[in-house]
Protein backbone atom coordinates (compact mmCIF):
# COMPACT_ATOMS: atom_id res chain seq x y z
CA UNK A 1 0.00 0.00 0.00
CA UNK A 2 1.56 3.50 -0.97
CA UNK A 3 1.81 6.40 1.48
CA UNK A 4 0.42 9.25 1.09
CA UNK A 5 3.19 12.43 0.58
CA UNK A 6 2.08 14.82 3.12
CA UNK A 7 1.05 12.66 6.26
CA UNK A 8 2.46 9.06 5.39
CA UNK A 9 -1.23 7.62 5.56
CA UNK A 10 -2.26 4.74 3.33
CA UNK A 11 -3.38 6.10 -0.14
CA UNK A 12 -4.70 5.35 -3.22
CA UNK A 13 -3.22 8.84 -5.50
CA UNK A 14 -1.04 11.27 -4.16
CA UNK A 15 -2.53 12.33 -1.09
CA UNK A 16 -4.84 10.61 1.16
CA UNK A 17 -8.81 11.14 1.55
CA UNK A 18 -8.31 13.69 4.21
CA UNK A 19 -5.09 15.25 2.74
CA UNK A 20 -6.72 15.56 -0.61
CA UNK A 21 -9.75 17.22 0.83
CA UNK A 22 -7.66 19.91 2.66
CA UNK A 23 -6.29 20.31 -0.56
CA UNK A 24 -9.46 20.72 -2.85
CA UNK A 25 -10.88 23.14 0.15
CA UNK A 26 -7.79 25.49 -0.33
CA UNK A 27 -7.83 25.43 -3.79
CA UNK A 28 -11.28 26.45 -4.38
CA UNK A 29 -11.22 29.09 -1.81
CA UNK A 30 -7.87 30.49 -4.05
CA UNK A 31 -9.45 30.00 -7.67
CA UNK A 32 -13.43 31.25 -6.40
CA UNK A 33 -14.16 33.88 -8.97
CA UNK A 34 -12.22 32.23 -11.83
CA UNK A 35 -14.86 28.91 -10.88
CA UNK A 36 -17.70 31.27 -10.58
CA UNK A 37 -17.29 33.02 -13.86
CA UNK A 38 -16.44 29.73 -15.86
CA UNK A 39 -19.83 28.67 -14.19
CA UNK A 40 -21.50 31.54 -15.09
CA UNK A 41 -20.07 31.17 -18.45
CA UNK A 42 -21.70 27.49 -18.80
CA UNK A 43 -25.10 28.71 -17.63
CA UNK A 44 -25.48 30.78 -20.67
CA UNK A 45 -25.23 27.79 -22.76
CA UNK A 46 -27.45 25.49 -20.90
CA UNK A 47 -30.18 23.21 -22.43
CA UNK A 48 -33.94 22.92 -21.54
CA UNK A 49 -35.03 19.29 -21.49
CA UNK A 50 -38.70 18.58 -22.94
CA UNK A 51 -40.26 18.88 -19.78
CA UNK A 52 -39.11 22.55 -19.44
CA UNK A 53 -36.54 21.97 -16.89
CA UNK A 54 -32.21 22.50 -17.79
CA UNK A 55 -30.92 19.83 -18.99
CA UNK A 56 -27.88 18.26 -17.01
CA UNK A 57 -24.24 18.64 -18.90
CA UNK A 58 -23.88 16.49 -21.78
CA UNK A 59 -27.22 14.89 -21.19
CA UNK A 60 -30.48 15.81 -23.52
CA UNK A 61 -32.74 15.77 -19.78
CA UNK A 62 -33.02 16.82 -16.81
CA UNK A 63 -32.41 15.11 -13.75
CA UNK A 64 -35.80 13.91 -12.90
CA UNK A 65 -36.42 12.98 -16.50
CA UNK A 66 -32.92 11.26 -16.76
CA UNK A 67 -33.69 9.13 -13.67
CA UNK A 68 -36.89 7.76 -15.00
CA UNK A 69 -35.81 7.04 -18.56
CA UNK A 70 -32.37 5.17 -16.58
CA UNK A 71 -35.41 3.02 -14.67
CA UNK A 72 -37.29 2.85 -17.88
CA UNK A 73 -34.42 1.60 -20.30
CA UNK A 74 -33.39 -1.08 -17.12
CA UNK A 75 -36.67 -2.60 -17.19
CA UNK A 76 -37.09 -2.73 -20.40
CA UNK A 77 -33.05 -4.37 -20.27
CA UNK A 78 -32.20 -6.33 -17.28
CA UNK A 79 -30.17 -9.23 -19.13
CA UNK A 80 -28.07 -6.27 -20.16
CA UNK A 81 -28.31 -5.07 -16.59
CA UNK A 82 -27.19 -8.02 -15.62
CA UNK A 83 -24.53 -8.76 -17.23
CA UNK A 84 -23.12 -4.95 -16.56
CA UNK A 85 -23.52 -5.88 -12.81
CA UNK A 86 -21.05 -9.21 -13.31
CA UNK A 87 -18.12 -7.31 -15.46
CA UNK A 88 -18.65 -4.25 -12.67
CA UNK A 89 -17.82 -7.18 -10.01
CA UNK A 90 -14.51 -8.35 -11.68
CA UNK A 91 -13.17 -5.22 -10.39
CA UNK A 92 -14.04 -4.78 -7.21
CA UNK A 93 -11.16 -3.74 -4.82
CA UNK A 94 -10.44 -5.49 -1.19
CA UNK A 95 -11.14 -2.54 1.76
CA UNK A 96 -7.47 -1.75 2.96
CA UNK A 97 -9.16 -1.39 6.21
CA UNK A 98 -10.29 -4.38 7.30
CA UNK A 99 -9.08 -6.80 4.21
CA UNK A 100 -12.39 -8.40 4.27
CA UNK A 101 -15.08 -6.35 2.95
CA UNK A 102 -15.06 -4.96 -0.85
CA UNK A 103 -14.88 -1.14 -1.73
CA UNK A 104 -17.73 0.99 -2.37
CA UNK A 105 -17.50 2.39 -5.79
CA UNK A 106 -15.55 5.18 -6.17
CA UNK A 107 -14.51 5.32 -2.13
CA UNK A 108 -11.59 3.86 -0.73
CA UNK A 109 -13.52 1.60 2.05
CA UNK A 110 -16.29 -0.78 2.44
CA UNK A 111 -19.61 0.25 3.97
CA UNK A 112 -18.80 -0.31 7.24
CA UNK A 113 -15.43 1.01 7.63
CA UNK A 114 -16.14 4.31 5.44
CA UNK A 115 -18.92 4.71 7.83
CA UNK A 116 -16.63 4.60 10.95
CA UNK A 117 -14.10 6.72 9.18
CA UNK A 118 -16.70 9.48 9.07
CA UNK A 119 -17.45 8.78 12.67
CA UNK A 120 -13.70 9.61 13.26
CA UNK A 121 -13.36 12.76 10.90
CA UNK A 122 -16.41 13.96 12.79
CA UNK A 123 -14.63 13.45 16.13
CA UNK A 124 -11.23 14.61 15.17
CA UNK A 125 -12.33 17.58 13.69
CA UNK A 126 -15.47 19.19 15.56
CA UNK A 127 -13.77 22.39 14.92
CA UNK A 128 -14.36 22.02 11.19
CA UNK A 129 -18.18 19.95 11.13
CA UNK A 130 -19.18 23.03 14.13
CA UNK A 131 -18.27 25.74 11.23
CA UNK A 132 -19.99 23.75 8.82
CA UNK A 133 -22.93 23.48 10.52
CA UNK A 134 -23.11 27.05 11.15
CA UNK A 135 -23.00 27.95 7.69
CA UNK A 136 -25.34 26.01 6.52
CA UNK A 137 -27.31 27.35 9.26
CA UNK A 138 -26.97 30.68 8.77
CA UNK A 139 -27.83 29.73 4.97
CA UNK A 140 -31.05 28.35 5.50
CA UNK A 141 -32.32 30.98 7.91
CA UNK A 142 -31.39 33.93 5.24
CA UNK A 143 -32.76 31.69 1.97
CA UNK A 144 -36.40 30.37 3.98
CA UNK A 145 -37.86 30.17 0.09
CA UNK A 146 -35.27 28.30 -1.26
CA UNK A 147 -35.77 26.22 2.23
CA UNK A 148 -39.45 25.35 1.88
CA UNK A 149 -39.22 25.21 -1.98
CA UNK A 150 -36.72 22.06 -1.11
CA UNK A 151 -38.84 20.64 1.21
CA UNK A 152 -41.70 20.35 -0.66
CA UNK A 153 -39.88 19.25 -3.83
CA UNK A 154 -38.38 16.04 -1.74
CA UNK A 155 -41.90 14.90 -0.36
CA UNK A 156 -43.72 15.62 -4.27
CA UNK A 157 -40.72 13.30 -5.67
CA UNK A 158 -41.48 10.22 -3.46
CA UNK A 159 -45.09 10.76 -4.48
CA UNK A 160 -43.90 10.36 -8.79
CA UNK A 161 -44.20 14.69 -9.33
CA UNK A 162 -42.00 15.79 -12.13
CA UNK A 163 -42.85 19.17 -12.07
CA UNK A 164 -42.43 21.39 -9.22
CA UNK A 165 -42.72 25.32 -8.10
CA UNK A 166 -39.75 27.38 -7.73
CA UNK A 167 -38.57 29.63 -4.80
CA UNK A 168 -38.98 32.75 -6.67
CA UNK A 169 -42.97 31.43 -7.25
CA UNK A 170 -43.15 30.79 -3.75
CA UNK A 171 -41.98 34.37 -2.82
CA UNK A 172 -44.44 35.63 -5.35
CA UNK A 173 -47.25 33.68 -3.58
CA UNK A 174 -46.20 35.26 0.02
CA UNK A 175 -46.14 39.09 -1.60
CA UNK A 176 -50.17 38.29 -3.54
CA UNK A 177 -51.39 37.18 -0.08
CA UNK A 178 -49.57 40.09 1.44
CA UNK A 179 -48.11 38.11 3.94
CA UNK A 180 -51.27 36.76 5.31
CA UNK A 181 -52.69 33.26 6.00
CA UNK A 182 -55.33 32.26 3.29
CA UNK A 183 -57.15 30.68 5.81
CA UNK A 184 -57.71 32.97 8.99
CA UNK A 185 -55.84 35.98 7.41
CA UNK A 186 -53.48 36.32 10.47
CA UNK A 187 -50.36 38.16 9.46
CA UNK A 188 -47.31 35.23 10.77
CA UNK A 189 -44.80 32.79 8.87
CA UNK A 190 -46.22 30.87 6.08
CA UNK A 191 -45.92 27.14 5.16
CA UNK A 192 -46.09 25.42 2.01
CA UNK A 193 -49.66 23.93 1.94
CA UNK A 194 -51.11 22.18 -1.66
CA UNK A 195 -54.58 23.31 -2.35
CA UNK A 196 -55.02 19.71 -3.81
CA UNK A 197 -53.03 17.37 -1.12
CA UNK A 198 -50.11 15.03 -2.97
CA UNK A 199 -51.58 12.11 -1.52
CA UNK A 200 -54.79 12.79 -3.32
CA UNK A 201 -53.17 13.35 -6.39
CA UNK A 202 -52.19 17.17 -6.26
CA UNK A 203 -49.29 18.38 -8.32
CA UNK A 204 -46.44 20.69 -6.79
CA UNK A 205 -46.46 23.54 -9.43
CA UNK A 206 -47.33 26.91 -8.25
CA UNK A 207 -51.24 26.70 -9.19
CA UNK A 208 -51.42 24.36 -6.33
CA UNK A 209 -49.74 26.53 -3.60
CA UNK A 210 -51.09 28.81 -1.03
CA UNK A 211 -49.35 29.77 1.74
CA UNK A 212 -50.99 28.81 5.51
CA UNK A 213 -50.12 29.57 8.89
CA UNK A 214 -48.66 26.72 10.96
CA UNK A 215 -52.27 25.72 12.65
CA UNK A 216 -54.16 26.06 9.44
CA UNK A 217 -51.42 24.26 7.36
CA UNK A 218 -51.91 21.34 10.40
CA UNK A 219 -56.33 21.54 11.00
CA UNK A 220 -56.47 21.49 6.94
CA UNK A 221 -54.24 18.02 7.11
CA UNK A 222 -54.65 15.98 3.34
CA UNK A 223 -57.87 17.56 3.16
Amino acid sequence: MKKCSKCGAPRDGDKCKPCRAVYMRVWNQKNREARLAKWKETRLIDRRCKCGGVAKRGQPYCRSCNNAYKKEWNRKHPEVVKHNYQKGRLHDRACPRCEDGIALRGHSYCQPCHNAYNREQRLNNPDLQSERHKKLTAWRRAHPQHVAAQNSRRRALKRGCSEHFTAAEWKAIIKRQGGKCAKCAAVCKLTVDHIKALSRGGTDTAQNIQGLCWPCNARKNNR
